[in-house]
């Protein structure tokens, strides 16, 4: 029988040796970094915050720009079907009431705040 042969490109050399050291090293701390990176829960937690935070303001931006065509659609409608003598004084009461805007937040926070306590003592 003969003896198997001592090629030298089949012997790996002391180089080719800590080549693949290092190769198998690098796998090894992409592996665990890769599992770290998925036992992180607080990592993952954040990372989904911001998914959804993203989704609320694209969808919040749709919303805000639906609302806007809306409302311009309503005043379209408003100055074509409202009688001339209603516009006139909803406008003269939008006039008043931004003129009056302090004296009517004081009001309202005057009403609640007495709305408020009369509801505590009568429960």
């Amino acid at each position: 029988m003969s003896e198997p042969s001592k090629d030298p490109q089949t012997t790996p050399t002391p180089e080719d040796l800590r080549e693949h050291v290092e190769q198998t090293r690098a796998e090894l701390g992409e592996t665990v970094a890769a599992l770290s990176a998925k036992t992180d829960v607080t990592a993952q937690a954040k990372e989904k915050t911001a998914q959804v935070k993203e989704q609320v303001a694209v969808k919040a931006s749709e919303l805000k720009a639906k609302a806007k065509t809306t409302a311009a659609h309503a005043g379209e409608v408003w100055e074509e079907k409202a009688p001339e003598h209603v516009r006139q004084k909803a406008a003269e009461g939008t006039q008043v009431a931004r003129d009056h805007r302090t004296a009517l937040l004081a009001a309202l926070g005057a009403i609640t705040v007495a709305l408020l306590v009369w509801r505590s003592r009568k429960g």
